[in-house]
């Protein structure tokens, strides 16, 4: 089943309403993925003469394209089938067999080799030319781009050959020449640096007919997250030249989605529901299927402007001794214990003080809280060797199945718990972090996956009298002390309304305040109001 956000999406997919590219956003866990695939099957389904290009940054989220519109769930047994002669992922004959699913392995194309083995392949031209869908990754379709299967050299050749053998005396006469890929779809675009993107674009990009001609334009369409993590670039130069922006990110600043009455911005949430108008050519999806409530409020309140709604059916509200506010699962542990640093390949850096409170933490989690197993946990932290210490200390102890590793590899993954070790705790070093980008300080984006990857527990282990100088990492502050999620030295921040979302309004409603609490929590919701509404 989609919500009505997401049909009204795949409604103007489906229907071509746009000339410009349709872009779809939203927070992890609002079945963003999902509506492109039902907007694919759609199309496959209803518009027998279209061809989609379907692309994504990595093999990965390629497979889980492959595998969500071909190996539909049992509980999708309904819907139509899309058999292997109907789709094909395409693969660079580079990849191993070993580094793809199973179930997916009828519908890539496998050739062998002069030496008796097989590898991945491209079908001929003419057997390519009947597949309805294909599927790679966005740096893959330069494979299609070799073959000379672009719209630009399919449609050159069919107007020249219609030139050269059926002339027209006629000039008034007007003669139509249909791309053969009609539909581009990329999902988790805002990972995809524009370079990148434009390898499946130059795929589907029209041929400029000569005079006479009429042709219909594709249909594209980008799909994710830009206040996530963006493109992995590695080169200091190459972010100051904005290479580290996508497309996504790019095209969602202009006036035409930024501007328009329904972007994000713009919108107000009334009574569950967020009154759309729908000509806008994109859809922000507000209803999170992912985590409870409390955790929503806090990047609901930082990141998304107040405008998600909690609908997750599969979490519940965790009891552990340790939370200082038994009502909201959350807790941020104030660590001032100063990081270490170790020089083998590269500086990383590691906080001997966190790593102890974690095992500590983990160990208390496991025997306490009813039916919570070890895998259900993710410890992220940004660097490396923080990572290794944690993982060393946990299996010490007989938590080897406890997830431990860097932020950057837990960008579409969800838990149970999430645990975020901070790290660092000296100010010296912050500048080198942001020239390095690393770490979690004034890096908006990482924090805002941190946060979002927690299901029914978020706990996080930091110094906060270093982290509350960042204007995101104060906003967090604030909601932790206000909500008395807080524990450790004293922070000498002065709780303001600052941050205050209809979520936390709702969690707090029927809950008798003192009078300077409740004056704080009516001012920060006028503040919220007045504000939203210049």
């Amino acid at each position: 089943m989609t919500n009505y956000d997401q049909q009204n999406a795949i409604t103007a997919i489906v229907s071509r309403d746009h000339k410009v590219p349709y872009l779809i956003s939203g927070p992890p866990g609002v079945g963003k993925t999902k509506t492109l695939v039902e907007a694919a099957l759609q199309i496959l389904t209803t518009h027998p003469d279209s061809t989609i290009l379907i692309c994504a940054p990595s093999n990965s989220a390629a497979d889980t394209l492959a595998r969500r519109l071909c190996v539909p769930a049992a509980s999708s047994a309904s819907r139509p089938y899309v058999g292997p002669g109907t789709v094909l992922r395409l693969n660079l004959p580079s990849r191993t067999f070993a580094e793809r699913p199973d179930e997916i392995l009828p519908f890539c194309y496998i050739t062998p080799t002069p030496t008796g083995t097989s590898t991945f392949g491209i079908p001929s031209f003419a057997e390519l030319m009947k597949f309805r869908a294909v599927i790679c990754t966005c740096q893959d379709a330069s494979i299609l781009v070799t073959a000379n299967a672009t719209n630009i050299a399919m449609m050159k050749a069919e107007s020249e050959m219609m030139d050269t053998f059926h002339r027209v005396s006629d000039s008034s006469v007007t003669r139509h020449v249909h791309p053969h890929w009609t539909h581009l779809m990329i999902d988790e675009a805002a990972q995809s640096s524009e370079p990148e993107t434009l390898l499946p674009l130059s795929v589907v990009v029209p041929y400029p007919l000569p005079q006479g001609y009429r042709s219909v334009d594709p249909v594209v369409v980008l799909c994710g997250d830009i206040r996530q993590l963006g493109p992995v670039i590695s080169s200091p130069e190459a972010r100051d030249g904005e290479l580290d922006v996508s497309l996504l990110e790019r095209l969602s600043q202009q006036e035409v989605y930024a501007s328009h009455s329904n972007a994000r911005k713009n919108q107000k949430i009334a009574n569950g529901a967020c009154p759309s108008d729908w000509e806008g050519p994109f859809t922000n999806l507000i209803q999170n299927y992912r985590s409870i409530a409390p955790i929503l409020m806090i990047p609901a309140a930082l990141f998304y402007e107040d405008t998600l709604i909690p609908s997750a059916r599969d979490v519940e509200l965790l009891k552990w001794q340790g939370f200082p506010n038994p009502r909201i699962p959350i807790l941020f542990h104030g660590c001032e214990g100063e990081e270490n640093w170790i020089d083998e390949v590269s500086i990383s850096w590691y906080n001997s003080s966190e790593i102890e409170y974690i095992n500590d933490l983990v160990q208390s989690l496991i025997e306490t809280v009813v039916g919570l197993k070890q895998k259900e946990i993710a410890v992220i932290t940004p660097w490396r060797e923080q990572v290794w210490r944690i993982r060393s200390k946990l299996r010490s102890n007989n938590l080897h199945a406890v997830d431990v590793g860097n932020l950057e590899t837990y960008q579409g993954a969800e838990f149970r718990v999430t645990i975020i070790s901070c790290v660092r705790s000296r100010s010296r070093f912050l500048d080198e972090d942001r020239r390095m980008n690393m770490g979690l300080f004034n890096e908006r984006k990482r924090f805002n996956v941190a946060i979002t990857r927690a299901k029914e527990i978020l706990i996080v282990v930091g110094n906060g009298n270093l982290l509350k100088r960042d204007p995101y990492w104060n906003g967090f502050l604030q909601i932790m002390l206000r909500n008395n999620l807080y524990r450790g030295p004293d922070l000498g921040l002065e709780t303001t309304g600052a941050f205050i979302s209809r979520l936390e309004s709702t969690i707090h409603r029927n809950e008798e305040h003192d009078p300077e609490e409740a004056v704080l929590r009516l001012a920060g919701a006028l503040a919220r109001e007045t504000l939203r509404d210049d």
